[in-house]
Parts: structure tokens; C-alpha cells; sequence
């Protein structure tokens, strides 16, 4: 039944057994309790973990299903004063500036300044790899 509707276990971590009849004589163990999935639902839910916890009351151990999702790692905007002097720094702000936007005026520069972030970050990038690599050579120069 399980191929005809092409479902599959899931995989998990923590116990195997997920059962047991919790005697001190003659215990028994087995994995009755599962988590079935298909492939679109998996595909769906990437980030989903599954972990079978240690039974405590109850003779079954919980299975803990979990989507968690990784925080993204934000990159914060560094404006380094020397990129005013990059050749065509001037025209690139004039050109993304001037594109019209409609709202309040904090709406308009906060949308602006966003519109602008991307561009100034490929104008900024060589120049910050290049202040990386003279803070490196300094550092290499202290050791020394």
C-alpha cells in the first residue's frame, strides 16, 4: 500500500525503538510508530527534522517533528568614502535615483536607499577586499 501511494518513511535520528512494554523481565522492543511522507511534501518541506525522544509516561516514545529554518545571516551595508572617487560613481547614483517612486517622503528615500544598496555593494566590493587585504598585510607585518 505504501508504494502505491508512493509514501516512504522519513528519516530520524535519536532512539530506533519507539516502543517498548516497559517490563524489567522479558522486554520487548519494537518501531511501530513511524513518520510516512511522500516526495512533494519532502521536496515542500526541506528543513524538516524528525528526532524519536526517549519515552517517559507512556509506553511510545514522541516523535518530535521540527521545520526548523536556519536564521539567514544579513550583511550589513559598509559605505566606504573612497568609492565617491570610483569612475562612474556619480552617474550610477544619479541614474538609480532619478527613477521615479510615488508615497510618502520617507517611503520614497527609504525606497531609494534600497534601490541604491545593491548597486553601491558591486561599486564597494573591490574596494573592501582591498582594505581586507591591507589589514591582513599589516597584521602579517606586526607578527614579523
Amino acid at each position: 500500500m505504501m508504494r502505491r501511494k508512493e509514501l516512504f518513511e522519513m528519516d530520524s535520528r535519536g532512539d530506533y525503538f519507539t516502543w517498548s512494554n516497559k517490563r524489567i523481565v522479558g522486554t520487548i522492543y519494537s518501531r511501530i510508530d513511524r513518520v510516512l511522507g511522500n516526495v512533494d511534501w519532502s521536496q515542500a518541506q526541506l528543513n524538516t527534522t524528525i528526532k524519536i525522544l526517549p519515552p517517559s509516561v507512556s509506553d511510545h516514545a514522541l516523535l518530535y517533528l521540527s521545520n526548523h529554518v536556519p536564521p539567514r545571516h544579513v550583511h550589513r551595508f559598509q559605505f566606504i568614502n573612497c568609492i565617491m572617487w570610483a569612475e562612474g560613481y556619480k552617474d550610477v547614483v544619479k541614474s538609480c535615483w532619478d527613477l521615479p517612486l510615488e508615497g510618502s517622503t520617507m517611503f520614497v528615500l527609504w525606497k531609494k536607499l534600497r534601490r541604491l544598496q545593491p548597486v553601491l555593494r558591486k561599486l564597494n566590493k573591490p574596494l573592501i577586499c582591498a582594505k581586507q587585504n591591507i589589514s591582513k598585510a599589516i597584521s602579517n607585518l606586526i607578527k614579523a
